[in-house]
This record gives C-alpha cells, structure tokens and sequence, in this order.
C-alpha cells in the first residue's frame, strides 16, 4: 500500500467514524470498530460497484482500420433505455392517467415497458403480449400503488 493510499484510507476512517459517532447512545470505542468493518469491505463494494455500472459507461476500444481500405462507417447505435425517465406513480399523480398513457405511448418496445414496470416495482403479470396491453397494465399498476398510499396516510 502506497502512502496515498494510506492516507486515503486514514481520511476516510476519520470520515466514517465521524458519521457512526452522530448516532447517539453508542459504546465506548463502537464508532472505531463499525469504521473498521466498513474499511475491510470497500474492496468488495467496490466490485460491485464496478459490476453496477453499465457496459457503456467504459469506453469501447476503436476499431481498426482494416488493410483492405478505409473502415466501413459503424451503425450509431440508439441510446439505452431509462427505465426512470418516466416515474409512472408520479405521473399518474401530478398529471392523471391519461398523460402517463401519452408517455408510455412513446415507449414502443414491449422490452423496454416490461423493464419500467420491473424497475419501479409495478407487478404486472407476465401474460401481457401487445405493448398496448402493457401500458393499461403499467397504468392500472401505478394507479393501485397510489391508491395503496393514499390509505396508509389515511390511516393513523
């Protein structure tokens, strides 16, 4: 470990230690060991944080050209698909129905509706085959999620 690395490390133990300690109530030395675990595990988190990230966030290698001539013009790609750019709950709410049915209307890959609706935790049934089918069952989804909060802030 390289002394950057060190002290890196001992900056980020003072900053773990720091947030542990604004919880009350804690045991002589608790803050210090808590930080301890966490820095034994940053190794791992950062593998997994590495395995989050998305295939095209690292940078694809260029092609070469090829001995024949010039390379051949490469198919630019569509950009991928956010399955959050539309919050369907909040659509629904801010807007009605009916706007979160426009906006899902431009959403024309069944894969893409099926990955919004797993994304934001709407449970619909797998037996949907037509995307129109799919975006009554995404509405209807949104819609029994807000009527669900609805009744737990009713409640008291």
């Amino acid at each position: 470990m390289t002394r950057t690395e060190r002290s890196a490390r001992k900056e980020l133990r003072v900053l773990i230690e720091r947030a542990v300690l604004r919880e009350g109530g804690l045991p002589d030395g608790a803050a210090r060991r808590i930080a301890n675990r966490i820095l034994r595990q940053t190794e791992r988190v950062a593998e997994i944080g590495a395995a989050l990230r998305p295939a095209q966030a690292s940078p694809q290698p260029a092609a070469a050209p090829s001995a024949d001539g010039p390379a051949a013009p490469v198919a630019e790609t569509a950009p991928a698909f956010d399955p959050y750019e539309i919050g369907a709950v909040v659509t629904l709410h801010r807007h009605g129905a009916d706007v979160l049915m426009e906006r899902l209307a431009a959403i024309t890959r069944i894969e893409d509706l099926r990955m919004l609706a797993s994304a934001q935790n709407l449970a619909i049934s797998p037996g949907w085959s037509t995307a129109e089918e799919l975006r009554a069952a995404i509405v209807s989804c949104a819609e029994q999620r807000l009527a669900e909060r609805h009744a737990a802030a009713t409640v008291r």
